[in-house]
């Protein structure tokens, strides 16, 4: 039995924890995350704020474009950078240190292209000799981390995607990025190899009261945590409520043409189960952001859900007004104009 207080935070009362003499305990919202990407940073930023929440993120493990990918192929090691980079700055306390962080490097033959923290991350990889959770350890107690970041896996993958005229391709950055599938569907997804879910992601999964979906690249941030064993089941073996935060465009070489219905039904397809909530944006952005995403073939996600029975839909204006995120020159991963507003997001979350 669990009694959810919306009204001014988010407390629950849980009966497993009824003490002997028949007085409940009050205990914190227990809030796990499951993505990767900007979309991350942005919801934990938000969730961080609240003290009667306990929040911990897991992160996808199959990024190899940009500097992450230049981490992977030169240093041999597991997708350990700028996914783990976001969700650590966006669960800092020490906000100056977490602002060095996400400082990019714009000169220099090694470093152009690669952020502080993938720097700092790859230097704790190789010291404590490729251990990524003793690793996350002590990038918790450097940022001051209010929460928790796990891997999905603690494995070195790669992310497949199949379309629909017959075409593979076997790489998280060319799935994204590539022009050549264009116009083309996804028809199945996979991981190569398949890997086992790192445990203390699994628990965490496991004890929670809610599990947010994104939002973030559906194939590269959500999928491809939901193909790792075991994190499905783990989600179906919990009690918590499930919410998916619809993504505010699309990609042209991925969702293109895509609708909220579309991104509701392919996270319930890998998922196995079904939303309990979909938040979904129901503002028009202005005309200049509109011209930029439009020049590159995205699109605003349109709301084409309808009120039944099976989710609960949650409609409101998502992006941060006054905040048009200006794209690195050094940068090779093409990145969102816009933004989910990270305190109107934590808010209907917190309340659900």
């Amino acid at each position: 039995m669990d009694l959810h207080i919306a009204a001014g935070g988010s407390v629950s009362f849980r009966k497993d924890v009824q003490s002997r003499t028949g007085i409940y305990k009050i205990m914190k919202q227990k809030i796990v995350t499951l993505g990767g990407g900007t979309g991350s940073l942005m919801i934990l930023t938000g969730l961080r704020d609240y003290s009667d929440i306990d929040v911990a993120t897991v992160l996808a493990m199959a990024d190899d474009g940009g500097s992450t990918g230049r981490m992977r192929e030169e240093y041999g090691m597991p997708s350990f950078g700028g996914d783990f980079r976001d969700a650590l700055v966006g669960l800092a306390e020490n906000e100056a240190l977490a602002k060095v962080f996400m400082h990019r490097f714009e000169k220099g033959k090694d470093l152009k292209g690669h952020s502080v923290g993938n720097i700092i991350l790859l230097g704790l990889f190789e010291a404590t000799k490729g251990d990524i959770p003793e690793a996350l350890r002590i990038a918790h107690q450097i940022l001051r981390v209010r929460g928790e970041v796990y891997p999905s896996t603690t494995e070195s993958i790669t992310l497949g995607c199949e379309y629909d005229d017959g075409t593979i391709l076997e790489s998280q950055h060319e799935i994204d990025n590539l022009p050549l599938m264009n116009g083309h569907k996804v028809t199945r997804a996979y991981l190569k190899p398949t890997p086992k879910a790192y445990d203390k992601a699994l628990a965490a999964l496991r004890s929670a009261d809610k599990i947010v979906l994104g939002p973030g690249d559906i194939y590269s941030n959500i999928v491809a945590n939901l193909l790792v064993e075991g994190i499905t089941d783990a989600i179906k073996e919990s009690n918590a409520e499930i919410i998916y935060v619809c993504n505010l465009m699309t990609k042209f070489n991925q969702t293109h043409g895509w609708r909220a219905s579309n991104f509701v039904n392919e996270v319930q397809k890998y998922l196995g189960t079904e939303i309990d909530h979909v938040i979904v944006n129901n503002s028009p952005l202005p005309q200049d952001i509109n011209q930029k995403y439009q020049d590159e073939k995205w699109e605003m996600v349109l709301d084409d859900l309808a009120d039944t029975d099976a989710y609960n839909v949650i409609r409101d204006k998502l992006w941060l007004e006054g905040h048009e995120f200006k794209r690195v020159s050094s940068d090779v991963v093409p990145r969102s104009f816009i933004r989910h507003d990270p305190a109107k997001i934590a808010e209907i979350i917190s309340k659900l």
